[in-house]
């Protein structure tokens, strides 16, 4: 078996390099929508459609790799990522980027096998900090590698750094096979795949019109939200109904679960309505400053290593205040850096600041989850519990970056009045979660059980 150290550096790189060739797609839109002669719109669905296969990829990877097929499932997410990257750098046309841009979404859905992985095999005295670390690199990551991505964009074109990304993730593969445990000598759950057609169904369609109401009749974009609502509703009574759920909806309900997953859904939302925003704004010539993809991946630098010392302090603030608290302290931190944009974003050190800001915010709220989660369920729904607030998150990023170009461009209006207006609707959304937050955590400190 591999040492401990070596272990955890395999799955850092497990969630790391999957998150990076996932989010290439936020500051490359606006090259995307340019090399392929699309709207910033349609540009938009190369981020939108890969945060949602992960979404609907973490819950079936996460009962795939619960016994014997741990492996199988790896080698899915990887092994998907990398034919994705691959259908992304070869000159195939604009569908079957997307399609490959999908594929690499399932890469998205290791998170949670990481972190299961990790609480079995790392040492106790590290397991906490490394499960802390883990939860966060979906976020980190991107930001890491956001500037790289531009860099080689601007100067050898996006098909490179797809190549790039496809490379890296083939090679993660390939150390996950040599260092990884072997699986459990046990029988996994039985996948839900008619759970998994009305999640994916009903939240593809809800997002289509989001992104689309600008667009579309408001007839069909109300007809295609009923149906999204209606199918999502039908998921919810399937789930409690099935014997071996998608995710444990009933679970999911519980005070500490219930507080966690609304926290990860509603930062989700405003990680990528953040994103995609200062991405357009540093490169739109004509309103924004115009600069290269190169800039835009920089500016997002201080998010990635701001989160990382917020997850670093919410282990430290843990041993002093209630972990329950970190969580709309997280939520408040974020919604301070969409205020300063509001107020301040005419030059590149004023998005460095909030960048910075929201990072902070990040890490403190999202590195307190993992945590508060495993202490709160039994060690037999752990994984399912993590899985579940993984897939909300991805669907706060999923809308966050339909709702993002939506309201950027909501009447035809664009340039830097749809700039501010789109921050305005970003508050909003950080206020909502500010308020929720909190009043979940009062709820879950003054001892409440049933909602």
């Amino acid at each position: 078996m591999s040492s401990p150290g070596l272990l955890f550096t395999t799955l850092v790189l497990l969630t790391t390099i999957t998150a990076v060739a996932g989010s290439l797609g936020a500051p490359l839109v606006p090259g995307i929508a340019r090399d392929f002669g699309v709207p910033l719109g349609a540009a938009q669905w190369s981020l939108t459609l890969t945060m949602l296969a992960g979404a609907v990829a973490t819950p079936v990877i996460g009962r795939l790799s619960g016994g014997r097929a741990r492996m199988r499932a790896v080698v899915l997410g990887l092994g998907g990522a990398t034919l994705g990257g691959l259908l992304c750098a070869l000159p195939l046309g604009f569908g079957a980027f997307l399609a490959g841009r999908t594929l690499q979404g399932l890469g998205y859905g290791l998170t949670p096998v990481a972190i299961a992985i990790a609480r079995e095999a790392i040492p106790r005295q590290r397991r906490a900090g490394a499960i802390a670390i883990l939860s966060v690199t979906t976020v980190a990551a991107a930001g890491l590698g956001y500037p790289v991505a531009a860099v080689m964009a601007d100067l050898w074109g996006i098909r490179v750094a797809f190549g790039v990304a496809t490379a890296l993730c083939a090679a993660t593969l390939v150390l996950a096979l040599l260092t990884l445990p072997p699986s459990p000598d046990t029988e996994g759950t039985r996948v839900d795949w008619w759970g998994t057609v009305l999640l994916a169904g009903g939240t593809t369609t809800i997002l289509i019109a989001l992104a689309e109401v600008s667009v579309l009749p408001i007839g069909r974009v109300a007809l295609l939200a009923t149906v999204g609502i209606v199918a999502c509703a039908a998921w919810v009574w399937w789930s409690r109904r099935v014997a071996h759920p998608l995710v444990d909806v009933t679970l999911a309900a519980r005070p500490v679960p219930l507080l966690t997953h609304a926290t990860s859904m509603l930062m989700g939302v405003g990680v990528y309505l953040l994103f995609p925003l200062v991405v357009i704004v540093v490169q739109d010539p004509t309103w924004g400053m115009g600069y290269g993809a190169t800039v835009a991946g920089l500016l997002l630098v201080p998010y990635a290593l701001a989160s990382v010392v917020g997850s670093r302090l919410s282990q430290r603030l843990m041993t002093r205040v209630e972990a329950t608290t970190l969580l709309p302290l997280g939520s408040a931190t974020y919604l301070s850096a969409f205020v300063l944009l509001v107020v301040a974003h005419d030059t590149v050190w004023q998005l460095l600041l909030a960048m910075a800001i929201a990072g902070l915010g990040s890490g403190l709220g999202f590195a307190g989850i993992p945590g508060l989660l495993v202490g709160s369920v039994p060690r037999s729904e752990t994984g399912s519990a993590i899985a579940f607030t993984m897939v909300v998150r991805y669907l706060g990023f999923s809308v966050g970056s339909a709702l993002a170009v939506t309201a950027l461009t909501f009447g035809g209006e664009g340039g830097e009045a749809g700039f501010v207006r789109a921050l305005l609707v970003a508050c909003a959304v950080g206020v909502l979660t500010v308020v929720l937050t909190t009043w979940l955590s009062l709820r879950v400190r003054g001892g409440v059980g049933r909602w």
